[in-house]
């Protein structure tokens, strides 16, 4: 290997290979030794090479034979003239008795409720009738959805009404129409062993429709008219003063007790107008005696009438109610 000559770093001339100082500048040499690397004294740093990644393992194939799926459905033409005819989500598809119905003791009938069995192109592959057990609890189980959701839904907003209401105000109204709508406000004494009860609402269908005391006596259909009207407004009246902000509506309170007392004695003078004139009637029709009998007559038809526990239920929620008005009348004041 041939000698390889040194150069000086300061001047720039070259000078001999075992030289140690430059001849023209005095500067230090340095030998080809330090300059050239000793590729002996140290193995080369090995750089590592990034490892592939693996391959993705394949996917598998997928089964030829699907799984079938269930679907309920409902069949809309029985077997007894070709295939039947079933609607699954509103789609319609065809099947026959003997390949795909399941039932060896009833036959395809329409409206009748299935389980259809599909294959991966929603082709039947089988159709069986739903159990009427099934059918009724499935429905329950619907009907206790259905109350539970109203129950979350509707019960907290149910809750704050009665509570701006009140609940011995709802249960006053609640008593109230009990009365007047199911228990007798009067009963009729027709015989010893019979007895008729006449509703709030009975009675003031009776005294609009009926023109005598015949009608009145023995019942009859019909309308409450204006009655009835007045009825329900005083029922519900209690409440306006809640909903409305007008002070004036706390005198809805009164409403029931002045329908019972105005009611009261319209029934009473109609009837007393239609016993006057009845006996009017008999006395211009056969003379004095024949007018005394006739009212004679009346009374004893007028003691059969007798007041009927729904009327004491409903003038005592009135008085309650009437007395919760002057209360609310004197604090506005």
């Amino acid at each position: 290997m041939s000698a390889v000559p040194v150069f000086c770093g300061a001047c720039g001339k070259s000078a001999a290979p075992e030289s140690r100082f430059c001849e023209d500048c005095g500067t230090p040499l340095k030998t080809a030794a330090a300059v050239t690397p000793d590729l002996t004294s140290a193995a080369a740093p090995v750089i590592p090479l990034p490892t592939p990644a693996p391959a993705p393992a394949p996917a598998p194939a997928p089964s030829q034979a699907a799984a079938a799926a269930n679907a309920r459905g409902v069949i809309l033409r029985d077997t007894n003239a070709g295939p039947g005819l079933v609607v699954v989500d509103s789609r319609q598809l065809t099947f026959t008795l003997e390949q795909h119905w399941r039932s060896p003791t009833s036959a395809p009938t329409v409206n009748t409720h299935v389980d259809v069995a599909l294959d991966a192109s929603g082709q039947v592959l089988a159709v069986t009738p739903v159990p009427e057990s099934v059918l009724a609890k499935e429905k329950l189980d619907k009907m206790k959805d259905g109350m539970n959701d109203l129950k979350d839904e509707y019960l907290p907003k149910l809750m704050v009404r009665v509570d701006q209401v009140g609940k011995p105000l709802l249960i006053a109204v609640a008593l109230l129409a009990i009365a007047w709508i199911w228990l007798p406000a009067v009963s009729i004494n027709i015989s010893a062993s019979i007895v008729q009860n006449l509703t709030m609402f009975d009675l003031l269908r009776l005294a609009n429709v009926s023109s005598s005391l015949e009608g009145m006596m023995q019942g009859g259909s019909g309308s409450s008219g204006l009655y009835g009207f007045l009825c329900v407004v005083a029922m519900i009246a209690p409440l306006a003063h809640v909903f409305v902000a007008d002070k004036r509506a706390a005198f809805g309170l009164f409403a029931p007790l002045a329908f019972l007392v105005l009611t009261g004695l319209g029934i009473y003078l109609k009837i007393r107008n239609l016993t006057s004139a009845a006996s009017e009637s008999m006395r211009g029709f056969g003379g004095s005696q024949m007018g005394d009998f006739a009212g004679a007559m009346m009374k004893q038809a007028l003691a059969a009438f007798s007041v009927g526990y729904g009327s004491y239920i409903a003038l005592i929620v009135a008085l309650y109610l009437a007395w919760r008005g002057i209360q609310k009348v004197l604090a506005a004041r």
